[in-house]
């Protein structure tokens, strides 16, 4: 298929052009002329506005540029300068640092920090440019490889988490009555990727514009900088990286094929019309059952007996070691009976202990892996002793949200498993810490007048409402009471199986993935960036330098926090009917094209606030909208 061919203007063209390479790439075929689609206008713009979303954008290269400083030039220099840059590819260096893994320990008595005792993952920040280019790389590869991918490799997948893979395990031992476990972990897995092996995956599945293998080629072979010192990358990919999670699980993907194929997806399956008689079937004729989870690098078999469990590791051990030039970790991988034995994953610890309510059988649970909960909650322990340290309420304020964030995070991790006495565990905990805190800064005597009621505070209020439980908080200058929230006001919501037919390259998986989560759909973002209109705004009289690419980025980000609406008479906006009206234009080139001074106007309000013209409505709620936005253009 010649991608070269599809014409994209609009979102709606780009979403209809990676759906058809999702359908294409199930039929097994070939892809060529990909660099023009990688150089068009919608790509690199969506790719800047998924850079500028994300956390890390904030986090510069060693050329010690963000993300800002980019959103502040002129849309066609910028344009101008990623497609130069792909015509000539030439990476810089990725900027190495350490960062400790979730089960790395520190010892405060001891004085060791998380560096010094337990893991590190090793992260590869990118410049920022190279960062557009992997994730407009990401961005057309993606539903190539989504197409091709093994249906229980859950790691760093659209619409898939943690959570789908265990749920799926948790099926598999209850349904299929299979409690032997081989969990397998590969030593350094994303630093001993071999380049020429991964590039010929890719080739094998689909991707055959060599300019394009040519530019992850010099991607991978970038090199990383070192305290100062440069060190050339024979093999592996950068953790932290745009595109390395998806180049991660392409390297895998034979591997989960070869153990899929051994029972769940056997060739001998396909002639069977159903699933469950193709597997029966395999069992009649002494196959063992085997079923494989994998998320990221961590993965498990679960089988029937000691013996088969052996074999499977081993025949993975061989093929991981000739075919890929992986190693499979003698100390960390294992075979367990989870009737006796926990086994740690994803978080979680999986066992199968005996049935409730009746005599015979074994049903699967999965509770919570304490170890790395108790790290969590050290953690917020000690964020809550930096109140101390604060000088005034808003301060703390602040931090008390920023504590709230992790307290949500650590809870919506434990709600999917058996967890509801350990949150109210994490709670007491937290709560004791919170005491001693607010003794030091208020005194005993006053630490339990600020020990009120969750409903009452200002901050999270959807989350407190009708909650009496009390904790602790403070009180702003201006009266607002910010306080620490319970972990157990989340409620318990098990660990759901992941439906296959749900992905972002199909119509249906699209709209599956809405009704799943309540979304609304609005209009395609990208519908409202078109040439015409950038192209009149920058020859225009109105090219004053504020109609920058943070301002085409962000114009989008306002119709949809508008809700598609006119802020002032409420009609639904269109393209050919929206206005993206900076509210006060007198701000400086890095404020003005900020989100909070941008609104979202129909063609005639926006007419209407630039002019005296009296207003065709009479409803006060309207007129008092126009004027506000009249009074903010006269200041």
């Amino acid at each position: 298929m010649k991608v070269n061919k599809l014409v994209v203007k609009s979102e709606q063209d780009l979403r209809n052009c990676l759906d058809l390479l999702y359908q294409e790439a199930k039929k097994g075929k070939h892809f060529y002329g990909m660099l023009e689609l990688l150089q068009n206008d919608v790509v690199i713009l969506e790719a800047i506005r998924n850079i500028k979303s994300n956390k890390g954008s904030k986090t510069a290269g060693i050329d010690q540029k963000i993300v800002d400083d980019y959103l502040l030039m002129p849309t066609e220099k910028v344009f101008g300068m990623i497609k130069a840059k792909l015509n000539d590819y030439k990476p810089i260096p990725v900027r190495r640092c350490n960062k400790p893994k979730g089960n790395a320990k520190s010892s405060k008595r001891k004085g060791n920090s998380p560096n010094e005792e337990g893991e590190t993952r090793s992260l590869g920040i990118s410049a920022v440019t190279d960062r557009i280019i992997q994730e407009m790389l990401r961005i057309v590869l993606e539903p190539i490889f989504e197409a091709q991918f093994y249906p229980h490799s859950y790691g760093f997948r659209p619409y898939r988490s943690t959570e789908h893979a265990l749920a799926w395990m948790l099926k598999i031992i209850n349904g299929s009555k299979l409690y032997w476990v081989v969990k397998g972990d590969i030593e350094s897995y994303f630093d001993h990727i071999n380049h020429k092996k991964l590039l010929n995956i890719m080739w094998n599945m689909g991707v055959r514009d060599k300019r394009v293998l040519c530019i992850v080629k010099k991607m991978l072979k970038a090199g990383q900088v070192i305290q100062g010192k440069f060190y050339p990358t024979a093999r592996g990919i950068p953790q932290g990286g745009i595109i390395s999670p998806l180049l991660a699980n392409v390297y895998l993907n034979s591997f989960d094929w070869m153990v899929g194929q051994e029972y769940e997806y056997h060739p001998n399956n396909a002639n069977y019309r159903e699933k469950k008689n193709a597997l029966a079937a395999l069992r009649n004729k002494g196959h063992h059952p085997v079923f494989y989870i994998r998320y990221a690098d961590d993965w498990v078999i679960l089988t029937d007996t000691k013996e088969y469990a052996e074999k499977i590791r081993e025949q993975c051990k061989q093929y991981l070691a000739c075919e890929l030039h992986l190693t499979l970790s003698d100390e960390k991988t294992f075979i367990a009976d989870i009737r006796e034995q926990r086994v740690k994953f994803l978080g979680f610890c999986i066992e199968a202990g005996k049935r409730r309510f009746h005599k015979k059988g074994f049903a699967a649970r999965m509770i919570p892996d304490m170890e790395k909960v108790n790290a969590k909650v050290k953690e917020i322990k000690r964020d809550i002793r930096l109140l101390r340290t604060r000088k005034s309420e808003l301060e703390k304020a602040l931090d008390i949200e920023n504590i709230n964030a992790k307290i949500i995070g650590l809870a919506n991790h434990l709600k999917i498993g058996i967890s509801k006495y350990i949150m109210g565990k994490v709670d007491r905990v937290i709560e004791e810490t919170a005491y001693r805190t607010w003794v030091k800064m208020y005194g005993k005597e006053k630490a339990a007048q600020y020990k009120r009621p969750v409903s009452e505070f200002h901050n999270r209020i959807d989350r407190h409402k009708g909650y009496q439980m009390k904790h602790f908080s403070v009180v702003t200058e201006d009266g607002i009471r910010v306080g620490i929230t319970h972990a157990k006001i989340t409620p318990i919501q098990y660990a759901t199986v992941f439906k296959q037919e749900m992905t972002p390259y199909t119509a249906d998986g699209r709209k599956m993935y809405e009704e799943k989560h309540r979304k609304i759909r609005l209009p395609d973002k990208m519908s409202l960036f078109d040439h015409d209109s950038i192209f009149i705004y920058i020859l225009s009289e109105h090219n004053d330098g504020k109609y920058n690419l943070e301002y085409f980025l962000n114009r989008v980000n306002v119709f949809h926090r508008d809700k598609g609406k006119c802020k002032i008479c409420a009609v639904y906006l269109s393209p050919g009917n929206f206005h993206c009206h900076h509210i006060d234009p007198s701000k400086p080139l890095s404020e003005i094209n900020k989100t909070v001074n941008l609104v979202s106007l129909c063609n005639q309000c926006h007419r209407l606030v630039h002019s005296n013209q009296e207003p065709p409505f009479t409803e006060r709620k309207m007129f008092d909208k126009l004027t506000k936005y009249r009074n903010k253009l006269k200041i």
